[in-house]
């Protein structure tokens, strides 16, 4: 008997359903998709029946909007029959059935030519097949290959076929690249299989993968030690893997894949799969492990150089202050033994050891050498105390930098570098095993230390050698300076690589027009030629329209201040250069090639009889007097600038006026009847089937590939309260095994994410949504950060004292648009949140489509405004000072062009950015492709010294943006207050996440970083759901308010009630998930609901 093979489960059956089904129009799509053209016309025509017409019409629409045929009859699709017959055929007859199967083929033939699409047959099988092979080795999980099977499909204009013949494609496709894998895989050496089965094999309990999986737990030396024996147990096998994975012809997003199986699966279970797929799996957890331990040890490596700067820094301090203690006690005992000692004349029978032992009384000896100093004017050697400590602290630095040091394999970007040869030094003579009195080195290293090193890295002037200690921390300085400035890096590790591992291949560039119509941004082609005049043109707008509304009073939101006068200098002018040393701070001379310019002078400004002309703001160029001054008797010479004091000016200064944000309280929601939690998921759960998107972990060749929703429920809630499986079965009607097992298989990060876009994608489309874009009908996203305590350690969690006091903690940074939690990150309290903003735009796979985006002040880089703008998203941050942020604005006109309160502080450099097209271009296909995240891109290239000319071209083009977004903000009150609304929904949202994680001491207690993730994603998810269920409430009433025609001012009121409450939930007590939950009635609550709102718009309207 022949073994079938089982189909591959693609889609949950909801989503089959929803790509197969015929589209149900609302009255907006009727009119969009049944609406003709000419050519559509033209072949209505082609029909003489009106029934037959009528057909073909309803089978065009359906086609235009899901490029699909669909078998119907007339009484199936009654209301888009009524909407043709009565718009476009102008009859009121009935129809009944349908038309004959000819007609029905020949019209569909008809819509295929008129659409340059291909009906799917048999014929284009090996096409498809040969591409969806290829797509697999990028896509292995088979959700996301079908994704992009469809779009491919789009395309190139082809039908889809059955559900069940995508089935067996895939089935053929994926049978097909396991064999092809498993003899890859039979490559590999015999011992290097058995050291990668030996990683799974059970040694008392424990397995060698538990010990790899764990994270590091803080910086400690045990943590670190743990950490350097796991990369030398894992490097010969890291190396295999290193070789031996391109052979496999998979791409970094399938080996990603294939390593976070082995991260989520236990040991035991590995060991029962077969062998090919078992190494295939390890050998890539491998290669990915590996990288993050490396990361964790250049991590720690520069953690503790700092630290042991910061506390050499603070020893230097006490022992200066001691020294000046010191002299400050010992000065007047030196006064009293200077005036004691002539007087010992008189006594000539003392002996010289009684007058030694009076004076060492007076002034012990141990102070002479001080003392002496200080009158030689030999101030504190702070050097001398700098390498009293290091000396001190040797063993130290020695026991926790050097294991870490010796277990990397770091790299210059030069050949032939001083650092490297330096660093091969350290490591030759300590992995040799010798000891550092052993390691003697003299001034013959000069070609590689400066020489004022040399003096310093000796204990004496006079020692022959240098101090192996002073030169080893030495050392370990510049390496961390260089590996913070992008010189130095490790591509062995993953944060740490260099550069240009992350960027794509220069050649792609050539490719830019293709690669960035495939991810539909057609701007990038353009974005340093016809994009960037745009925007030039756009920034000289602004600042014409910006100084011109303050100069005529338009901007009545400007509030001008006088201060009164205030004394400045008096420059004068005449024929010698001579720069006066009493010149003040403001008035500093700044020499250029053709002039010169004051910047921050207040005051007048003259030369002789010749030239006089006052200036009154607080930064002044003379940029506008150089023209007269050339063009005068003086012409080509210099100037002598002398400063006189006591002169007075004006002194003028701003700031702006801010419309009130109000947003009305969750009084509405506490007249709700009160439901549990766990009914609430449930409700959530069942009307827009949010756990579709909650797939088993392997997604191809089990048994059980749907969960119990009843389990899934229960699993929210304990990940997202933060209590063990242990508990939730304690307090619910659920047991343990049931619950270990759905939460094993189903609980993971991308189910959770699959989860919240569900829930996005539903309340998006409610009619309520767009009631709540912010500016000009768009929608305004902003970001943040919220701190939570962790109580157990992992790396990723770091002290604040001024979030957490003495604890450790991360941080959740999430994405709000319109009220929906659309993305979230854990980033560590010593990351800036600024880097991740790209990261959660892109990464945002919900269908709610964001135009701004907003964020504090730590959001803000010198390369976020350029990034997002080319993924058409403006960035618009709500800057916290914004008369400082105005003295940084930059122009296309020269600044002494403009006059008035604000001026520009220079001028935009646009050759600077023209003359890095390749490289800017480059950068931003990167960001597109993602081969690494775009949040380490951006780190690099906003800290690190290397690619200077690429980031100036970056910060140039980014200036522009900012100086735009700076004036546009002076000049629009709206957007101003779009902006603060957005930051105040985001602060409503922190206070319900803070909220659910309170239930249970909220801390966050994963053991592994990857527990805290799937606990934010859980966090985040039921925070969507009680969203959603208001959302759900507040559209009925919405909807209620329309039909009854309420006036455009009641429904913006309306519009400030915010769907982040839960004063109407039940939280705690004991779970029922088994019984059946209450009838939640939303029309009902609507009713209710509608009656208190126009109560209280009556008692509001009364009031005012």
């Amino acid at each position: 008997m022949i073994k079938r093979t089982a189909r591959i489960r693609l889609l949950p059956k909801v989503e089959i359903e929803d790509l197969y089904a015929r589209p149900d129009f609302n009255d907006y799509e009727r009119t969009c998709y049944f609406t003709l053209n000419i050519d559509e016309i033209k072949y209505v025509h082609h029909y003489e029946n009106i029934k037959t017409k009528l057909y073909f019409i309803l089978q065009l629409g359906y086609f235009k909007a899901k490029q699909q045929f669909f078998n119907f009859n007339f009484e199936d699709a009654e209301k888009d029959v009524n909407y043709i017959a009565s718009n476009f055929l102008n009859t009121k007859q009935d129809f009944t059935a349908k038309i004959s199967a000819k007609y029905i083929k020949k019209q569909q033939q008809h819509i295929l030519t008129l659409f340059n699409y291909q009906n799917w047959s048999s014929s284009l099988k090996p096409q498809i097949k040969n591409y969806l092979a290829e797509l697999i080795k990028t896509h292995p999980k088979s959700h996301n290959a079908f994704r992009e099977l469809l779009n491919y499909f789009e395309h190139h204009q082809i039908i889809i076929p059955t559900y069940r013949t995508f089935q067996d494609l895939f089935t053929e496709v994926f049978k097909i690249e396991k064999n092809r894998l498993s003899n890859v895989i039979e490559k590999l050496p015999t011992d290097k299989k058995i050291e990668l089965e030996s990683l799974i094999k059970n040694d008392n309990g424990l397995s060698q993968l538990n010990i790899m999986r764990a994270d590091q737990k803080n910086f400690k030396y045990r943590a670190i030690k743990r950490e350097v024996e796991k990369v030398k147990k894992l490097s010969a096998l890291y190396q295999t893997a290193k070789e031996f994975i391109p052979t496999l012809g998979i791409s970094k997003n399938a080996v990603r894949y294939y390593a976070d199986i082995t991260e989520h699966y236990s040991a035991s279970r590995l060991r029962r799969m077969d062998k090919s797929q078992q190494l295939l799996y390890l050998i890539c957890f491998v290669f990915h492990r590996y990288q993050q331990l490396v990361d964790n040890l250049i991590t720690s490596f520069i953690y503790h150089v700092k630290l042991m700067i910061e506390a050499c820094k603070l020893y230097v301090d006490a022992a200066q202050k001691e020294h000046e203690s010191k002299l400050f006690i010992q000065l007047p005992k030196l006064s009293k033994f200077l005036q004691w000692f002539p007087k010992q004349e008189k006594n000539p029978n003392i002996t010289f050891t009684a007058l030694s032992k009076k004076a060492y009384k007076i002034l012990p000896k141990k102070n002479f050498d001080t003392l002496a100093n200080y009158i030689a004017g030999i101030s504190f050697d702070k050097n001398a105390a700098r390498k009293k400590y290091y000396s001190k602290y040797s063993r130290t630095i020695s026991l926790y930098l050097r294991p870490m040091l010796l277990a990397l394999d770091l790299e210059y970007y030069e050949e032939n570098s001083s650092i490297m040869s330096l660093i091969n030094i350290i490591k030759e003579h300590y992995s040799a095993g010798k000891s550092p009195s052993a390691l003697k080195i003299s001034d013959e290293l000069e070609l590689l230390l400066p020489k004022d090193k040399i003096d310093y890295l000796k204990l004496k002037p006079t020692d022959k050698y240098i101090d192996p200690h002073l030169f080893e921390f030495y050392i370990y300085q510049k390496i961390c300076h260089h590996i913070e400035r992008g010189r130095l890096f490790c591509n062995d590790s993953i944060s740490y690589a260099d550069l240009e591992q992350d960027l794509v291949p220069e050649d792609m560039v050539d490719r830019v027009e293709e690669i960035a119509n495939k991810f539909g941004y057609s701007k990038i082609p353009i974005y340093c030629d016809e994009h960037l005049d745009n925007m030039i043109k756009k920034l000289d707008d602004a600042w014409e329209s910006t100084t011109q509304a303050i100069a005529t009073g338009k901007n009545e939101s400007i509030k001008i201040t006088k201060t009164g006068e205030k004394e400045c200098d008096l420059v004068l002018m005449s024929k010698k250069i001579e720069v006066d040393p009493n010149l003040a701070e403001e008035s500093k001379l700044y020499l250029k090639s053709n002039g010169y310019y004051i910047s921050r002078y207040h005051g007048k400004i003259y030369t002789g009889s010749l030239l006089e002309e006052e200036h009154s703001n607080s930064e002044i160029c003379l940029l506008s007097l150089e023209k007269k001054i050339l063009d005068s008797t003086f012409k080509r010479q210099v100037l002598t600038i002398t400063s006189k004091r006591g002169h007075t000016c004006k002194n003028e200064d701003w700031s702006l006026l801010y419309d009130a944000s109000d947003q009305i309280d969750d009084t509405f929601f506490s007249k709700l009847p009160k439901i549990e939690i766990t009914q609430l998921v449930k409700f959530i759960g069942d009307k827009i089937s949010i756990w579709k998107g909650f797939n088993h972990i392997k997604d191809r060749y089990i048994k059980r590939d749907v969960p119990e929703e009843i389990g899934l429920n229960a699993c929210l809630l304990l990940e997202a309260f933060g209590i063990d499986i242990q508990k939730m079965a304690d307090i619910s009607d659920l047991n343990f095994n049931f619950l270990k097992s759905i939460h094993e298989d189903f609980f993971r990060i991308e189910t959770l994410c699959n989860g919240n876009d569900i829930v996005g994608n539903f309340i998006s489309t409610l009619p309520i949504f767009k009631l709540w874009n912010l500016y000009n009908d768009k929608l305004v996203a902003d970001a943040d950060g919220q701190k939570f305590a962790t109580s157990n350690n992992t790396i990723q969690s770091r002290f604040s004292k001024k979030y957490l006091g003495k604890g450790t903690g991360i941080s959740l940074y999430t994405l709000l648009a319109n009220f929906v939690a659309v993305n979230a990150k854990n980033i560590g309290l010593n990351e800036y949140e600024g880097h991740s903003l790209y990261d959660m735009i892109y990464g945002n796979k919900t269908d709610i489509e964001i135009n701004m985006v907003t964020g504090d002040n730590h959001s803000i880089n010198q390369l976020n405004a350029i990034f997002l703008d080319s993924i058409n998203v403006d960035y618009v941050p709500n800057i916290k000072n914004i008369r400082e942020a105005a003295d940084k604005l930059y122009s296309i006109k020269s600044p002494e062009y403009y006059t008035g309160l604000i001026k520009p502080k220079g001028k935009i450099n646009i050759e600077r950015i023209k003359s890095q097209k390749r490289g800017i271009l480059r950068v931003l296909l990167s960001l597109l492709i993602q081969d690494n995240t775009q949040s380490t891109i951006i780190r690099k290239l906003n800290s690190q010294a290397r690619h200077i000319r690429l980031k100036a071209g970056l910060f140039e083009y980014n200036k522009i943006f900012n100086s735009i977004h700076v004036l546009e903000l002076i000049n629009n009150m709206p957007l101003r207050k779009a902006l603060k609304t957005a930051r105040c929904r985001t602060e409503s949202y922190h206070q319900l996440q803070r909220f659910i994680r309170k239930i249970y001491h909220g801390i966050f207690k994963g053991k592994k970083i990857i527990d805290n993730r799937t606990s934010a994603h859980a966090v985040r998810l039921l925070a969507n759901c009680i969203i959603a269920y208001n959302c759900i409430i507040l559209n009925a009433v919405y909807e209620k308010m329309i039909e009854e025609g309420a006036s455009s001012e009641t429904l913006k009121e309306f519009a400030k009630i915010s769907p982040i409450a839960w004063s109407h939930l039940l939280f705690e007590g004991r779970y029922n998930f088994i019984q059946d939950s209450m009838d939640i009635n939303i029309a009902l609550m609507a009713e209710e609901l509608k009656k208190f709102i126009d109560k209280y718009f009556n008692k509001a309207n009364v009031t005012t």
